[in-house]
């Protein structure tokens, strides 16, 4: 089957959690109405002058989406987030407009939180947890392995996601010319 790292995480999620509740992810329409809602908020707009200068550009909130989205998955675990962000105020200083995308994205996840919602980020967030906690879900057919083919970088997030996935399935890197680029989790399956 050809699938991509959200719908397998996606399937873990739900197979895990098969007894409790459906596994709601939203979609990108949704989270931009979500972005919109908290925005509209007059608390949290309130501390956000920079957001609300760049409101006005017609495309702001699905490049706003894009970009929590996309920040979102650079980092695997709270801490990295932390030393990404040292990192870029050493080198551009503080930025205004960082301090608030960071304050909205922390509310976003909150808010999702609160109502049981998710979001591509926290799918691949909850299916490592769950990989590494619960093992590979009993509902859920095992592959042999998993044969990975991107032309793009994986995002840390996302290698964290394949790393748990590798430690109970075969995972195999395959660059564009179709040779193995690194092989990862040769534990044999539970």
């Amino acid at each position: 089957a050809v699938t991509n790292a959200s719908s397998i995480a996606l399937r873990v999620v739900s197979a895990h959690r098969h007894a409790l509740s459906e596994t709601r992810v939203l979609g990108s329409l949704a989270r931009q109405d979500v972005l919109r809602l908290l925005l509209a908020e007059s608390r949290i707009s309130a501390r956000m002058p920079e957001l609300k200068k760049l409101r006005r550009q017609g495309s702001f909130f699905r490049r706003l989406d894009q970009a929590i989205q996309g920040g979102r998955l650079a980092f695997a675990h709270f801490d990295e987030a932390g030393v990404y962000n040292e990192r870029l105020e050493l080198k551009f200083g503080p930025d205004p407009l960082r301090e608030e995308l960071q304050a909205l994205a922390m509310a976003y996840e909150t808010w999702l939180e609160s109502l049981g919602l998710m979001d591509p980020p926290m799918v691949l967030r909850a299916a490592a947890a769950l990989l590494d906690e619960r093992g590979w879900p009993e509902a859920m057919a095992q592959p042999e392995s998993i044969h990975i083919c991107s032309v793009q970088a994986e995002e840390s997030l996302e290698r964290s996601f394949w790393d748990a996935v590798g430690r109970h399935v075969r995972v195999e890197r395959i660059g564009l010319s179709g040779t193995p680029v690194t092989e990862r989790g040769f534990s044999a399956p539970t």
